[in-house]
């Protein structure tokens, strides 16, 4: 099995922390996705699949997944060649919840 790794951004406190997700079931960004929404929280995922960075075409979109309480329904959109700029961030998602007091913007950058 294949080691993934999520950030975790709480957008309402500002804290965030870095997870090791050992589940066999997530093979990508719909199935963590769907992990999450099992816990019934306000989310917002950005990711990529285990074959990103792989020369096999189409691997290098980034999805992005949700929940709509408008909708009230589960979402995904990708953008083509996104995914290139996160394979430097060592992690396979990004996950925002909670909400900011105000508007914000979130700079994530991989320190070594």
């Amino acid at each position: 099995m294949i080691a993934q790794k999520a950030l975790l951004i709480n957008a309402t406190t500002k804290e965030h922390d870095i997870i090791t997700l050992q589940d066999p079931d997530i093979l990508g960004p719909m199935d963590y996705g769907l992990k999450e929404q099992e816990k019934g929280e306000d989310f917002i995922i950005f990711g990529m699949g285990l074959l990103s960075g792989s020369p096999i075409p189409g691997t290098h979109r980034l999805t992005v997944v949700g929940y709509s309480k408008q909708w009230e329904y589960y979402y995904d959109s990708t953008m083509g060649g996104a995914a290139y700029t996160m394979l430097r961030l060592g992690v396979n998602y990004i996950t925002i919840k909670g909400k900011c007091a105000e508007t914000s913007i979130i700079k994530i950058n991989k320190k070594t």
